[in-house]
């Protein structure tokens, strides 16, 4: 990677004194960028200020050129070439940092989050119908049973009870509906010995 160095002179001009060259070893770079290959066909590529292609992967540089070179004009998330192309300018640094999956590899993988969604979404609403079903049977359980009851009273059977250990208001009302009954049969026990 190579540098100008300039000198500034008046009324604005420069005179450029040379070049620093910097040398780096790119193969942690290289390393980086196949860990983070997202799909098999995805290519990675680091880019200068000036938008020149530095390194990528293995066939990144043929992708680079196909292309036309600067991808500085298209923004994260464009399509180019039946690629999806993802960039970020590294922090501290002109460089830019490239991501380019091919279309139909990326639109394979929504497809598959589509279908983990789906099968999440039946299986959210399998588990809100069993305890929609298991609540509606639990509550009208007891109301059931404390209707058959009153039923059996309406029919003339006295020692009916309802029986209920539900703490809820409907087990409070099946159990004064008891209470209600052991009063009743007393009093036409008592009505009966004062005959």
């Amino acid at each position: 990677i190579s540098c100008p160095v300039s000198e500034r002179k008046a009324a604005g001009t420069k005179e450029l004194l040379g070049y620093i060259c910097f040398i780096l070893d790119l193969k942690p770079i290289m390393a980086l960028m196949e860990s983070l290959r997202v799909t098999k066909s995805a290519e990675f590529i680091l880019a200068d200020a000036s938008d020149n292609y530095i390194s990528g992967t293995e066939h990144s540089g043929e992708l680079w050129q196909s292309m036309g070179g600067p991808l500085t004009k298209l923004k994260s998330g464009a399509t180019v070439d039946g690629f999806f192309c993802m960039s970020n300018k590294l922090s501290e640094s002109d460089f830019s940092f490239y991501c380019l999956i091919p279309e139909n590899e990326f639109y394979s993988y929504t497809d598959t989050m589509k279908k983990y969604v789906a099968l999440l979404l039946w299986i959210h609403v399998c588990i809100v119908a069993a305890m929609t079903v298991y609540i509606n049977r639990s509550m009208s359980r007891p109301i059931k049973e404390l209707l058959a009851a009153i039923q059996k009273v309406k029919a003339g059977d006295v020692i009916v009870r309802a029986r209920s250990n539900d703490r809820s208001e409907i087990g409070n009302l099946a159990r004064n509906f008891d209470e209600m009954m052991d009063r009743m049969n007393v009093l036409r026990e008592e009505s009966i010995q004062n005959q």
